[in-house]
């Protein structure tokens, strides 16, 4: 059967690296989600509502960033960008196989996380409340 999970509850906050005439800054979003998925029947909706935001949470007021940016330090991540120094919590730090960490990234990210988990036909993402972007099950924009 087809579910709909959409709830203001389903979201998560973070930060990621972008470029603004050719100047990585930091930068932060709301992300909120609203997935459509198969379920054996409608009585085990409560318990995946709570494990779905369960998984999200690894994704909620973290900084994104990639990978070879990064030089890590015992518990720190440092970035150094435009002259500026960053410092982060190593726990606080979602490293990334990318060569940036563009939204698109991360909203990938995310659906491949659930997707490994669910069996997800639909996600809608919005992004700071204005934009909704749709993948299918094949996680492609």
């Amino acid at each position: 059967m087809k579910a709909i999970l959409e709830d203001e509850r389903l979201g998560f906050a973070s930060a990621h690296f972008s470029k603004k005439n050719g100047h990585w800054y930091l930068h932060g979003h709301n992300f909120q989600l609203r997935i459509e998925l198969e379920v054996e029947d409608y009585d085990c909706m409560s318990s995946l509502f709570h494990d779905v935001r369960g998984k999200l949470k690894k994704f909620d007021h973290v900084v994104f960033v990639p990978a070879s940016w990064a030089h890590v330090e015992n518990t720190t991540v440092n970035v150094e960008l435009n002259g500026m120094k960053f410092a982060f919590p190593r726990e606080d730090c979602i490293l990334v196989d990318a060569s940036d960490t563009s939204l698109k990234q991360i909203l990938s990210l995310t659906v491949t996380e659930l997707k490994q988990h669910y069996d997800i036909k639909k996600t809608k993402i919005s992004v700071d409340g204005l934009v909704w972007i749709e993948y299918d099950t094949q996680c492609n924009l």
